[in-house]
Order: C-alpha cells, then sequence, then structure tokens
C-alpha cells in the first residue's frame, strides 16, 4: 500500500513561497529547522525528532509537527 500527502497550490503562491525562502539570511553555516512535520505512514515510522531540540506541538491521525525549542544552541 502507497501512503502519500499531497499539497495543492497555484503556481503563482509556489513562486512567492520559493522566492521568499530563497530571500531568507542564512544562518551559521545555512537555516536552520524551525518546524518538523512527520507523518504516520508506514514510511515515516522510523523517522523521529532531533533529540529534545524539538517539542510536539501538534498531532493528528494524519501528521506530527515538532517545533524548535529554546535550548540556547543550534
Amino acid at each position: 500500500m502507497l501512503s502519500c500527502w499531497l499539497v495543492s497550490m497555484p503556481l503563482s503562491e509556489s513562486r512567492r513561497v520559493l522566492e521568499r525562502y530563497n530571500r531568507t539570511q542564512a544562518v551559521g553555516e545555512g537555516r536552520q529547522l524551525d518546524l518538523i512535520v512527520l507523518g504516520r505512514g508506514p514510511l515515516d515510522r522510523s523517522l523521529a525528532r532531533a533529540g529534545d531540540r524539538f517539542g510536539l506541538v501538534f498531532e493528528n491521525t494524519w501528521f506530527r509537527v515538532y517545533a524548535r525549542t529554546n535550548t540556547g544552541t543550534t
């Protein structure tokens, strides 16, 4: 069984998001994650958040959202 999650958005919005992302300033050696979204499908079961740097902020039957915690480290 193949499980997938699709997002549909207009091409103009996709371009706007990419342009804004590309204008962001790099921090340290590169961009840092603020959120991690993990699905609950068979392909995502082996994935986990990065130690204590991210805390669970939302979950439902389809996915979990983790946000960066303020640990004072990168």
